[in-house]
């Protein structure tokens, strides 16, 4: 028969009956050396004696029907859900419609949140895989109304060289397919450039080789290739000796670096190549095409707003000086997360309590059903 009735659970009760108990027993002992001949007075000090340390034994005969109370309260627990799921689904078994329906209902309401959880979870609440994500940012340039992620050379170039509020500043651009040639049948490959500074700021370890450095980002210097981890995987069965190779793209042979990890690749298409961004001296001063992508990693304890001002004083600057280019005179510096999400933060978070409400609803038909049954 089910409980109906449980005392709750005390500290203070627990202790009280150990102490009701062993005063018991001492009460007991203090009467039989009384009677052997005794004072009261007498008896209680060598009953005192005997027992020992009263209050140790309190402590740890009250710890162990604490733990006691504790496994019995949870044994309770566990029979009482066992007897409760055995009545439902005896119940749900003599209405197998009504059941169909409740579980089909039910289903719809979950289902639909956990799909919207999931990308909520994926895009909003996920950490970035970059090491120090949190200090990753990105700069854009205010155009009209809006803002542009397109940064000239010349932007990029005056700011590397002038900024103290980040570890460093890496640039990164699309670039048309190139032709991969010389494995299988010629394929057109996503590419994209970056410099050797993109991969220290958007660092994570390679997964085999290494990044571009340096003396290999600039121009005349050796032609370098990292691959994508799922190209290197579909095009090269993730052969290991592929580092230090030559592949031949565009007609052009470029030895193989690096393969990157495959948390690089955020979209598709997943099979893509990087190489060096090896800018030109006479880019440095050209201010008038928005080519490029500008990713910064904030020195330590540098706040973003600290940042952005020493970016927008920058900037003024160049402004003043390019006149004729019609530079813009401010950038808005954001950290990448808020880069990637957008505008698309509220129309997700406006799903997740669209899908909220429809559970609510499906949960409010269920129980207009019991009720009905």
């Amino acid at each position: 028969m089910k409980r109906l009735f449980r005392l709750p659970f005390s500290r203070d009760r627990v202790r009280r009956d150990v102490d009701t108990e062993l005063n018991f027993h001492l009460e007991g002992r203090i009467e039989e050396l009384m009677a052997s001949g005794m004072s009261r007075a007498e008896a209680e000090s060598e009953a005192k004696r005997r027992f020992g340390d009263r209050e140790h034994v309190e402590q740890e005969v009250a710890q162990i029907d604490i733990v006691a109370h504790r496994r019995r309260a949870l044994g309770e627990r566990l029979d009482d859900v066992r007897h409760d799921f055995v009545f439902a689904l005896r119940q749900l078994r003599k209405s197998p419609g009504f059941t169909l329906v409740t579980i089909l209902t039910l289903a719809l309401g979950i289902g639909a949140n956990s799909a919207i959880f999931s990308v909520v979870y994926a895009v909003l609440l996920k950490p970035l895989p970059y090491a120090n994500g949190d200090r990753i940012v990105r700069i854009s340039e205010s155009m009209g109304d809006g803002w542009n992620s397109g940064i000239t050379f010349g932007d990029y170039h005056t700011w590397k060289t002038r900024q103290t509020s980040f570890e460093v500043l890496g640039a990164a651009s699309r670039q048309s397919p190139m032709t991969l040639t010389g494995v299988g049948d010629p394929t057109p490959v996503t590419t994209g450039l970056a410099s050797a500074d993109y991969w220290k700021v958007m660092y994570i370890p390679a997964a085999r080789g290494r990044y571009f450095t340096d003396a290999e980002d600039r121009e005349g210097a050796t032609p370098v290739v990292v691959l994508s981890y799922a190209l290197w995987k579909n095009r090269f069965g993730s052969d290991p000796g592929i580092i230090g190779r030559s592949l031949t793209l565009n007609g052009q042979g470029r030895i193989v670096v690096g393969i990157a990890s495959p948390e690089y690749v955020l979209g598709p298409p997943a099979e893509r190549v990087w190489i060096p961004l090896s800018a030109p001296a006479s880019r440095n001063d050209d201010h008038s095409d928005h080519e490029i992508a500008v990713y910064g990693l904030l020195r330590a304890g540098v706040p973003l707003a600290q940042a952005a001002r020493e970016l927008g004083e920058l900037q003024k600057g160049i402004a003043a000086q390019y006149k004729e280019a019609w530079v813009s005179a401010r950038v808005r510096v954001q950290s990448v997360a808020e880069s990637i999400v957008g505008d698309q933060r509220i129309l997700i978070y406006t799903l997740l309590g669209a899908v909220t409400l429809v559970l609510l609803i499906v949960c409010a038909n269920v129980a207009n059903l019991l009720i009905a049954r």
